[in-house]
């Protein structure tokens, strides 16, 4: 998997792309070099509803997602499979337009109600779970604007990216990543 920040923008590529070598299970011999971009961009939504799953509140009716990209997408369809009680998410990027965008197709996509945040406070306060996939570089949540009971999700809670504090706020949520 490699990571390019501005792909999408200057090449109208995805950020992000992989490669999945398949071998022939005898031989070992490589029959096929495909492109992995959008199975990796399912596996890491696919943990994110796993473990929301579990770790979820049982009441958990709302999601507040940060990043309004493609891997904003499968975490959501991921979590409105794991969790089909789910009614509403709110969704904030810095680009409005990609969150109008994002929240009309997603509406449509899962039948539920997808909705652009106005905020970053608005999305937190609104989410029983709150997620984050963007390439932020300072943290978008603070663990202390995070209430008692939520889960909080950050797949790509890496050096460089920071979608959310992990110093401050512990004890009061459940975090995720995946690394």
């Amino acid at each position: 998997m490699s990571a390019a920040q501005r792909l999408d923008e200057v090449f109208g590529l995805p950020r992000g792309s992989a490669v999945i070598a398949l071998n022939d299970p005898e031989t070992k011999v490589p029959i096929a070099i495909m492109d992995g971009t959008l199975i990796s961009a399912i596996r890491t939504g696919a943990v994110t509803g796993v473990c929301a799953k579990y770790m979820a509140p049982s009441r958990s009716k709302t999601v507040g997602l940060f990043g309004a990209g493609p891997q904003c997408k499968t975490q959501l369809m991921a979590l409105k499979a794991s969790l089909p009680q789910l009614e509403k998410a709110y969704v904030y990027d810095l680009s409005r337009e990609r969150t109008e965008k994002f929240a009309a197709e997603m509406s449509q996509k899962l039948n539920m109600d997808v909705q652009a945040a106005s905020d970053r406070l608005a999305t937190i306060e609104s989410g029983d779970i709150l997620v984050t996939a963007t390439t932020a570089t300072e943290p978008i949540i603070h663990g202390a604007e995070i209430k008692k009971g939520r889960l909080r999700c950050s797949p790509w809670q890496q050096r460089g990216r920071r979608g959310a504090d992990p110093a401050r706020g512990q004890g009061r949520h459940r975090r995720l990543g995946d690394r």
